[in-house]
């Protein structure tokens, strides 16, 4: 009986172990220092699930499928992130935003220069968009001279530049000196390189890049970024902070709702 009830016992305890997720908590601050929000990214195997503390909706990164799911509890509805997708809606936008230019080069045909250059000063999104390689090598990622403890953690510096301005500031760790490392690194580089494919199906439009650029540094950086801080014009405009890494049992099987219903992304864009 007492090997009966060990036998148990080792079997639940596996089970536990293998239902665990790694939970990393996050905080931003704006420029002053004033709290933004918290947010929590959950790890289970190679699936992903970001939520923030001021958004009900959720994220979810599914390595296995090479998609990322923009969940939306309040309609009970979901989206569908790929290449394909983005690069559908990269394609729509640019016509739509080729067609206003049309239009507003008829419209300054008459005009003199100096009220063309107030035109193309005050709607600098309706010029044609500045076409890029498409090969992710716009962001670089530079490593800096210098040291510093965030957390903890012994981080070196990273700036992300675009085009030679500074879009963003990483303090990096390695991933060996990561508390449960291990267990996010499959994930992350999963959804690093994902986000470089997604920023090369939207390089030649600006309005998309800039947000896929965003993302997209975490995979060019050699190790873990404990801080990162985001750049505008040369000026600060918040950080986010890694606060903690746990391992918990999450909340549960990191899947989309099979109620919910899920909603296109072309839907907003005349399709």
């Amino acid at each position: 009986m007492k090997r009966f009830v060990l036998t148990i016992g080792m079997m639940w305890g596996v089970a536990l172990a293998a239902s665990a997720a790694l939970l990393l908590e996050n905080e931003t601050k704006d420029a002053n220092g004033t709290l933004q929000h918290k947010g929590v990214i959950e790890i289970r195997g190679r699936s992903v699930k970001i939520t923030s503390s001021n958004n009900q909706q959720y994220q979810v990164f599914r390595g296995d499928r090479k998609k990322m799911y923009m969940v939306d509890p309040a309609t009970r509805t979901y989206m569908v992130i790929d290449e394909q997708s983005m690069a559908a809606i990269g394609e729509k936008m640019s016509s739509v935003m080729a067609d206003a230019s049309s239009q507003l080069a008829r419209a300054m045909e008459g005009m003199t220069e100096e009220q063309k250059a107030a035109m193309q000063k005050h709607m600098p999104n309706m010029m044609p968009p500045t076409q890029s390689r498409g090969d992710g090598s716009d962001m670089q990622a530079k490593k800096m001279a210098g040291k510093r403890t965030v957390n903890g953690y012994s981080c070196v510096r990273y700036d992300l530049l675009k085009d030679g301005a500074k879009k963003a500031e990483m303090w990096v760790t390695p991933w060996s000196k990561v508390k449960h490392g291990k267990a996010a690194y499959g994930a992350y580089t999963d959804m690093a390189r994902f986000m470089e494919g997604i920023m090369k199906a939207v390089a030649n439009n600006p309005m998309l890049s800039g947000a896929a650029n965003a993302m997209s540094g975490m995979g060019k950086v050699d190790g873990f970024p404990v801080l990162i801080r985001h750049f505008s014009r040369g000026r600060l405009e918040s950080e986010t902070t890694f606060t903690s890494f746990t391992k918990s049992g999450g909340t549960g099987e990191i899947e989309i709702p099979a109620d919910f219903t899920r909603r296109d992304m072309m839907s907003g864009f005349g399709r």
